[in-house]
């Protein structure tokens, strides 16, 4: 059971600075802090701090310190992903390029264009959600086109066998594998795709060109084979339908979830639902422990809410047990082999949020320990919430996860011309991503999706009731793009964005054909930015937005400040209009970014670190120079829907000692763990690095909580299992010096 937060934040809280060893208290009393995404004025951070109901009593301060106690604070190496430095070009095989019509029926030799024929091979290019004939060859064939974009890794949808077609047996109550998600055999490439051999081709030939090969991994379902006759397969809690083991007695399956305890199973008595498969289906799959019936939920159908959610089939998909420890090595063997056979760099991981945490506390150190510690890896986790999103990040812990609440908030800020604070509300909440081990900087971004759609739809969608002109749908693409390739994280892009695609809507809607199209939807499109619509051949490099696409991708590889540097916002406000932010490298360098997603100029006196400087026009519509003031402002303009970036002439102000510092508490900041945060206060607008440490034993050792690069300065943590004599430590660094530090204890 969680205790109270006044445990953990108590009565008083003491506050120590490092030069001295006198500690001084101050009582709280009910107090609920929470950041804040009030508009940002000129020269602020874009989250200050508020407090609700209640206020912290003025923490006390002392002269900071310049020389690191003993056991004190060191400054951690930063932490970026092994795809920092990346362009992402995520591709679905069978609707990019076809290299080799002689694979389109997936080795089916009676194939034909009969109903019949489509049912049993798939393949059907007049129809959405059948194969279209895309594959390996046709992908290799078109690393040119790849690398002119500026991409640099591919990450590629899931290549092993799939089951062809799944439905009704209908072909309208049907749909065909052509996406990867419904795997039968985990041991081979899908033949729909290419041969093994055509696979390590492919990757050879990347891995010469120096881009990194991700391969979409699904562990959370396999395709369907497996059924209940005549059994309904509405969801059973396990609270009212527990597991028995084989015996026929209850368990827990929370608490035996990944142990060598967990108990013998029997299909015929340990679930909900018997489960069955067709005469000939026994051995359908592969390895062989997936056709072991008791490697499965058999729940029934998940509702995507709760329980059902770890334990129910995924539109019918069969849901794995990832509890037992059979399916856990087994799914760590399967994916190991896929690493070595064919030498990819990273995995994508779908579905990864109906998965229970103990598998992922094993199969991720796994796939490390084959891949080695710079395999990339980033999961699927469809969440709003950074709390909720930040989880998967510091507690389970994956290497990355897409940043979901990207997508949305660049929608809303280029496509709907939302307040520029709903965009800077959105990195406020970066903080929830920062500790020992990771950061918001690991995140992998996307403004488009194969299952959500298409910035470009979302731009004609938010126009249906006034019509926008070709200009705008492109000034509105461009600034999409922009605010996605200049801000912290790695840079997905979603094939056939670079064309101009839209489509209408998610899945099948916006799964295109990048070669002349025949289905009727998709030859309808209307491209963004040209003449051309998906029935024509679409691998145009010199399409405006292949262009904008390769500007800024060159943009950030020539400035490890645009890839990698600290991001802060300077610059907000509670409507559309301009959003600024600066992005500060290891030279200490600033570089400026603003956007303007008004249709009317916009301009503002901006606050940056650097003083007395000039700022250089690098991309965008803007030229020569801005010069600040011994402040750092700089006068900033852009036109309608306008991109600007400056790189500063000199490095920012150098911060000789920070003063009036305290560590302020926000408790209740969670309730899924991290239910306590602390903030640094105190003047510190320069360009520093904030570690938090966390002693359990009265300052005498430190372990690691986390660093922050850019205001505000806040970590979160979970002190509910923590007992000792507990002080938190935040240390201002500058480059390499210590120039301050200030303690506080929890009592």
């Amino acid at each position: 059971m969680r205790r109270p937060l006044a445990a953990c934040v108590a009565a008083s809280l003491a506050l120590a600075a490092c030069s001295s060893g006198d500690d001084e208290t101050q009582v709280i009393d009910d107090v609920a802090t929470v950041p804040s995404t009030t508009p940002t004025t000129a020269g602020a951070p874009a989250d200050t701090p508020a407090t609700a109901d209640a206020t912290i009593a003025p923490a006390a301060t002392a002269p900071p310190t310049t020389e690191p106690p003993v056991g004190g604070p060191v400054l951690p190496e930063p932490l970026r992903s092994p795809l920092a430095d990346d362009v992402i070009y995520m591709v679905m095989t069978d609707r990019f390029a076809n290299g080799d019509p002689s694979n389109d029926l997936g080795g089916d030799a009676e194939g034909g264009a009969s109903d019949d024929d489509i049912l049993r091979h798939g393949f059907d290019p007049t129809r959405t959600g059948y194969y279209h004939g895309g594959d390996i060859a046709g992908l290799a064939g078109r690393l040119d086109y790849l690398q002119g974009l500026g991409i640099t890794a591919i990450w590629l949808t899931p290549v092993l066998r799939n089951k062809p077609v799944q439905g009704d047996g209908t072909i309208d109550g049907s749909s065909a594998g052509y996406h990867g998600y419904w795997q039968l055999d985990f041991t081979q490439i899908d033949p729909h795709l290419g041969t093994e051999e055509e696979f390590l081709a492919f990757v050879d030939a990347a891995h010469d060109r120096d881009m990194k090969v991700i391969v979409d991994v699904v562990v959370n379902h396999t395709a369907d084979v497996i059924s209940y006759g005549d059994q309904s397969t509405r969801y059973e809690p396990v609270a009212l339908v527990p597991y028995l083991d084989a015996d026929g007695d209850e368990f827990d399956v929370r608490a035996l979830a990944g142990s060598p305890e967990f108990p013998d199973l029997d299909p015929a008595i340990s679930f909900p639902l018997v489960p069955s498969v067709a005469p000939g289906d026994e051995d359908a799959k592969a390895p062989a422990f997936l056709n072991d019936l008791t490697n499965y939920h058999h729940r029934g159908e998940s509702t995507f809410f709760g329980e059902t959610s770890l334990y129910g089939d995924f539109v019918g998909l069969d849901d794995l047990f990832t509890e037992k420890p059979e399916v856990v090595e087994g799914m760590i063997d399967v994916f190991g082999e896929l690493i070595t056979r064919f030498g990819v760099d990273g995995f994508r991981v779908d579905t990864a949020k109906h998965v229970n945490d103990e598998f992922w506390q094993e199969w991720l150190p796994g796939m490390r320990d084959v891949g080695g510690p710079d395999f990339a890896i980033f999961g699927e986790v469809v969440e709003p919430d950074p709390d909720v999103l930040s989880r998967y990040v510091s507690d389970v812990p994956f290497p990355s996860v897409i940043d979901m609440r990207m997508d949305d908030a660049i929608e809303r800020f280029a496509a709907q011309g939302a307040a520029t604070d709903e965009l800077a509300g959105m990195f406020a909440g970066d903080d929830w991503f920062t500790d020992a081990d990771s950061n918001a900087h690991q995140l992998v971004t996307v403004i488009s999706s194969h299952d959500f759609g298409r910035l470009g739809g979302a731009i004609d969608r938010a126009a249906r009731r006034d019509p926008r002109s070709e200009e705008e749908r492109f000034a509105r693409m461009r600034l999409g793009l922009a605010a996605q390739f200049l801000s912290r994280g790695t840079p997905i892009v979603y094939y056939g964005d670079e064309q101009g695609f839209a489509g209408v809507g998610g899945d099948q809607a916006v799964r295109e054909d990048m070669f002349p199209s025949l289905t009727p939807q998709y030859a309808a499109g209307d491209n963004i930015g040209s003449e051309a619509t998906p029935a024509d051949d679409n691998f145009d490099p010199s399409h405006p937005l292949y262009t904008v696409i390769a500007e800024l991708a060159a943009l950030r590889a020539d400035a490890e400040a645009l890839r990698t540097g600290a991001q802060t916002v300077v610059w907000s406000q509670p409507e559309a209009g301009l959003i600024a932010w600066t992005r500060r490298g290891a030279d200490g360098v600033e570089h400026l970014v603003a956007l303007n997603n008004s249709d009317q100029p916009a301009s503002a006196s901006i606050a940056t670190l650097t003083p007395d400087s000039s700022f250089t026009a690098r991309y965008g519509d803007v030229d020569g120079e801005l010069l600040s003031d011994a402040d750092g402002r700089v006068d900033v303009g852009l036109p309608p829907f306008g991109v600007g970036v400056w790189v500063g002439g000199a490095p920012a102000a150098v911060l000789e000692g920070p003063a009036g510092l305290s560590i302020e508490a926000i408790p209740n900041a969670s309730f899924l763990g991290r239910d306590l945060g602390f903030r640094l206060a105190g003047e510190l607008r320069a360009p520093v690095d904030v570690v938090f440490d966390l002693s359990t034993d009265g300052g005498q050792t430190w372990s690691l909580l986390g660093v922050d690069d850019a205001a505000p300065y806040v970590v979160y943590t979970d002190l509910d299992d923590v007992v000792g004599d507990l002080i938190v430590r935040a240390s201002v660094w500058v480059g390499d010096d210590l120039i301050g530090s200030v303690d506080r204890a929890i009592v």
